[in-house]
């Protein structure tokens, strides 16, 4: 994993894979200036499905949403509809290449395959620096209902559409700029599951972070490996000590990733959650490992990730002891 000045540079140099980007900020129709936060932006990544961008729909066209940030769709030039994308999405369409991004990458591996969202996630940083945004947030295209979870009295969990997502994007942004969280996501439907009897939940967090990315340019990191950069990320960086939390209260719902087309589904078709999660194995060695998960028809092989070994236990310093040296110098032995 890179370090904070190698993540720097990278990004700068990643600049150079850059095709299409305006040279200046771009707002939505009918902006509410006053719900506008000119330092922070949306990145949908998108691939292969310009009339099935089902984040964008339910951002702007559902019944009594409101959404005043600006937004962007990342798209690379090897996609075959991105004059699509551009006919439908404009100057906000940006792109890039990704085979001009790999001198300055760590794949993890040496396979020609160009499928895959880990581009798009490290390339998000040089657009921001760009366009002059200090904050942003990454989304992917498929997830169609953004909603609070409730606990009421606490009995049941409940569930609650979000409309007002300036204000949902505003605390999530808040949190990140009053804690020393490198960057925090949105918990994801499935995180609820067990419903008032789940701890993450009644806890409010968890250090695991996947799917949607609150990001700072002035505290940039960068994304490995070919799959599962999302866990490769959060593994190395919780070894390292760095903070990253998943929040609970607003959940986000994603389509399944093996039952929608375009996007990264054919990469998962073809290689399997075996592959995907070996990844994750490679780089972070000592805290995950392959498993099973599911029962029965459903039982898949999928990466295990062990928190003990994973996030480190800082100890109160009263519990500090002497080294043997300093006791040796007392001639305690």
């Amino acid at each position: 994993m890179k370090s904070k000045e190698q993540s720097i540079q990278a990004i700068e140099n990643f600049k150079k894979s850059i095709k299409r980007c305006p040279d200046h900020k771009i707002t939505n129709i009918n902006t509410d200036e006053s719900k506008r936060n000119p330092e922070f932006c949306i990145f949908i990544m998108t691939y292969g499905r310009p009339d099935k961008v089902k984040t964008y729909e339910t951002l702007i066209n559902y019944e009594g949403a409101s959404l005043n940030q600006d937004m962007y769709f990342i798209c690379s030039d090897d996609d075959k509809f991105l004059d699509k994308y551009i006919e439908k999405f404009g100057d906000r369409v940006l792109v890039f290449n990704k085979k001009e991004m790999i001198p300055y990458l760590d794949k993890g591996d040496n396979f020609d395959r160009y499928g895959v969202i880990l581009y798009a996630r490290n390339i998000c940083f040089s657009f921001a620096s760009k366009l002059n945004y200090r904050y942003f947030l990454e989304l992917d295209d498929d997830y169609d209902i953004f909603s609070q979870r409730i606990f009421y009295d606490n009995e049941k969990l409940m569930m609650k559409k979000i409309l007002d997502y300036d204000k949902l994007f505003d605390i999530h942004l808040e949190f990140l700029k009053n804690t020393p969280c490198k960057t925090i996501t949105m918990s994801q439907h499935g995180d609820y599951i067990g419903g008032v009897g789940n701890g993450n939940a009644q806890r409010g967090h968890q250090r695991k972070v996947m799917n949607s990315f609150f990001c700072d340019i002035e505290d940039p990191f960068t994304f490995d490996g070919t799959i599962n950069e999302d866990v490769n990320y959060y593994t190395q960086s919780g070894r390292m000590g760095i903070l990253n939390f998943n929040l609970f209260g607003f959940a986000l719902n994603q389509e399944s990733t093996q039952q929608s087309a375009g996007g990264m589904t054919e990469t998962y078709l073809d290689g399997g959650t075996y592959l995907k999660s070996f990844y994750s194995v490679m780089y972070t060695p000592s805290a995950v490992k392959i498993a099973y998960i599911g029962n029965g028809k459903n039982k898949r092989m999928h990466h295990k990730v062990y928190g003990k070994y994973t996030y480190p236990k800082i100890l109160d310093e009263k519990y500090s002891k002497h080294t043997y040296s300093e006791l040796n110098a007392q001639k305690i032995f």
